[in-house]
């Protein structure tokens, strides 16, 4: 995204194009000529890729929503504190503490792909590798095992108690 085209704080009141001009993988770079990549309508930002798009900065936001309506889903089962996947995340891999290189003052927490791919059961699809061949998580998809292994721990917890 050119310097001129940056959003304002999610405050734009009308819809702003944001044009591709030989911006490159993931768009954005380009001088707002040529077909849009993207659409700033008041708050929200629209793509019109069909693939991922990389950000190589912070996403700051109020609220993040991800689409979750039982009508685009199939196969679903429940998962449990004894499925293998989640006994694998709580048996196999290592909460993190850690800088990134490129900002080594910001101190983040989270977990190394290559443990998580390595760990198997269920779990590899978890991770991807982006078009620069690094590594990424589906953070987001970890919690539905720790709200399984929570559930465990709580029933056990009111059983000791009983």
């Amino acid at each position: 995204m050119s310097a001129s085209k940056k959003f304002n704080g999610g405050c734009c009141k009308r819809a702003t194009s944001i044009g591709s001009g030989g911006g490159g993988s993931g768009g954005g770079g380009g001088s707002g000529g040529g077909d849009s990549l993207w659409e700033l309508v008041g708050p929200q930002v629209s793509t019109k890729l069909n693939r991922s798009v990389h950000v190589d900065n912070t996403i700051s936001s109020l609220v993040l929503e991800i689409v979750s309506d039982r009508r685009l889903k199939t196969d679903i089962e429940p998962i449990t504190a004894d499925t293998t996947s989640t006994n694998t995340l709580f048996n196999s891999i290592e909460a993190k503490k850690f800088t990134y290189k490129k900002r080594p003052n910001d101190i983040h927490y989270g977990f190394i792909a290559q443990d998580i791919k390595k760990a198997g059961n269920g779990l590899e699809h978890l991770v991807s590798t982006n078009d620069k061949g690094f590594h990424t998580v589906r953070m987001l998809e970890i919690v539905p095992f720790l709200f399984a292994k929570i559930k465990q721990l709580e029933g056990r917890i009111a059983q000791l108690e009983k």
